[in-house]
């Protein structure tokens, strides 16, 4: 195997002393990735590092992480030495899809928000710390049902133990990066900051300089999120979770196993809503004055009642999380079969908005 196997296609991108570049295998005709690292301009440590970089991804075998074909060195006509890592080819980067504006369902964020809390699990069971867990470094693979994500670039990785440069893509550091000496949680941290650039489309610490940043975590509380009237229930779990991913004392965040675990569930949660919803037909909201308000940002409604026939009134209103809160959904095409079934009924509702939430609708 050797550079005479791949047929260069399409530049990617450079970085200091590498490029990236889409070829083909001419002999399986399969597309890869090619990573051209020049090293004969590199010092010896650099050149380890590189190698090292090669044999750790080569360990890696996981669906969230970029699959490692093979590597090799090799000598151009001038005699200048490169050394090629050859991978799994993505369509993209994450950072440059976000480029322009995307929209998500709720179930696609969770499924991406899983691959990439999957992919630093692996990594942290065995004791590996990516250091630079960022939108640039996890490429976009499209399947017929879901975006995939997949986390690459190693170079920087360190075994947990030996961690302690100052290292990563600034707007992912953690606090305690800039002390020199840090544990794995720094990649809950980086990944808690890509979670928020995918849901809210846009990067959490666009508007600081490197010195700016550094001054900014040392008074960090807790991250800033887009003001918006109504709150959903996912909206809340998701501030509520890259909160706990973002605690300043390291000690205090989340670890890679609990988040996963977290989105696994909220992604089951969330398939039976949507199960739910495609089995008993249309979910309504019931507006202020009793009518049904098509919209997936409910008001603040006061307690619901429902009274078939002469039967004692039942309540279904659920508690509110705040004052626009997600309320009960009726469903309303169940009622009507309900109804069919036993002959016919009627169904009242009675309801309305609290006073401050009643004002704001009038405006």
């Amino acid at each position: 195997i050797s550079s005479i196997t791949y047929k260069l296609q399409k530049f990617i991108g450079s970085g200091t002393y590498a490029q990236c570049w889409a070829a083909i295998n001419v002999l399986t005709n399969e597309q890869v990735c090619l990573k051209i690292v020049e090293f004969y301009i590199l010092d010896e440590n650099q050149q380890k590092q590189v190698e090292q970089e090669a044999c750790l991804h080569a360990t890696l075998i996981n669906e969230s992480i970029v699959r490692f074909h093979e590597c090799f060195y090799h000598l151009n006509e001038a005699e200048q030495k490169f050394f090629v890592i050859v991978m799994e080819l993505g369509e993209n980067s994450l950072d440059a899809y976000l480029s322009t504006p995307q929209s998500f369902s709720e179930i696609q964020l969770l499924s991406m928000f899983i691959d990439i809390a999957g992919a630093v699990q692996y990594l942290h069971n065995r004791h590996i710390i990516h250091r630079d867990i960022s939108a640039k470094n996890l490429l976009i693979f499209h399947h017929k049902d879901r975006i995939q994500l997949k986390l690459c670039d190693f170079g920087v990785s360190a075994l947990s133990n030996l961690a302690s440069t100052q290292i990563g893509t600034p707007q992912t550091m953690a606090p305690e990066i800039f002390d020199g000496k840090y544990s794995e949680k720094v990649d809950i941290w980086a990944t808690a900051c890509v979670f928020y650039q995918l849901a809210f489309q846009e990067v959490l610490f666009k508007n600081f300089n490197f010195i700016a940043l550094i001054q900014h975590l040392e008074q960090f509380k807790k991250p800033e999120f887009p003001e918006s009237e109504f709150k959903s229930e996912f909206s809340n779990f998701l501030e509520a979770l890259i909160c706990q991913m973002m605690k300043k004392n390291p000690e205090e965040r989340l670890n890679a196993a609990k988040v996963y675990l977290l989105l696994l569930d909220k992604a089951e949660y969330q398939k039976e809503l949507q199960k739910e919803q495609y089995l008993f037909g249309e979910q309504v909201w019931v507006d202020y004055d009793g009518k049904f308000l098509m919209t997936n940002k409910p008001p603040a409604l006061k307690k619901l009642t429902v009274q078939v026939s002469n039967q004692t009134p039942s309540e279904v209103r659920t508690e509110k999380s705040n004052k626009f809160g997600q309320s009960k959904r009726l469903n309303i095409e169940e009622l009507k079969r309900q109804g069919v079934k036993k002959g016919g009924f009627e169904v009242q509702i009675f309801t309305g908005l609290e006073k401050e939430a009643e004002e704001k609708v009038n405006r």
